[in-house]
């Protein structure tokens, strides 16, 4: 369980969450989680005090981390020409598919999100990927990178690394090799995993 805030203007009328009692401004019925508010209030203040500084900080991750992408030939940076979080970087792999390179990343304990919300059986994908990418197998081989004031450039050295050792050969085997084990997949075990 966790948290959360709803901030509703004067002027909005909104149906009680849940009915019947009259807890929190008849709202929702139920006991409130002192404790919880209590928690989320003390962590957006802690937030709150190194706000600034915190995103100046990620500004200068993002910066490096994005500078860093431009010069791999195989990704496409996704973004649009107006502004942007710092928070989230997204980018496309050329001819690779953003849930592989998901699964690479994470041999290296290296988290990162896929982009697309692809269901296999109808091939749909997420409008706000569309709308940013306007290219479904862009949409497709995209992985989004998440940074926070905890992150440092090392790690991102690290990432790029990894990035690199990523490599779809001309006869379409995908080597994750960062292990001694190593894991290899062929076009003709896993179609899926590439285009």
């Amino acid at each position: 369980k966790g948290t959360g805030l709803l901030f509703i203007p004067n002027n909005v009328q909104i149906e009680p969450y849940i009915k019947g009692g009259h807890q929190q401004n008849n709202m929702r019925a139920g006991t409130m989680d002192v404790a919880g508010a209590v928690a989320a209030s003390k962590a957006i203040s802690i937030a709150y005090q190194n706000l600034n500084s915190h995103y100046n900080y990620v500004q200068e991750l993002a910066n490096y981390l994005l500078g860093k992408i431009n010069k791999l030939s195989f990704i496409t940076i996704n973004r649009d020409k107006g502004s942007y979080s710092p928070f989230v970087i997204s980018f496309s792999f050329n001819n690779l598919k953003g849930e592989t390179a998901m699964h690479y990343l994470e041999k290296a304990n290296i988290c990162v999100g896929i982009g697309s919300a692809c269901n296999e059986k109808t091939q749909t994908l997420e409008r706000a990927i569309m709308v940013l990418t306007d290219d479904e197998k862009r949409a497709i081989n995209m992985i989004r990178i998440s940074l926070s004031h905890l992150n440092t450039k090392e790690e991102i050295d690290i990432l790029i690394e990894k990035l690199k050792e990523a490599k779809l050969n001309k006869n379409h085997q995908f080597i994750l090799g960062i292990r001694p084990e190593g894991i290899r997949a062929t076009k003709e075990k896993d179609d899926n995993l590439f285009e």
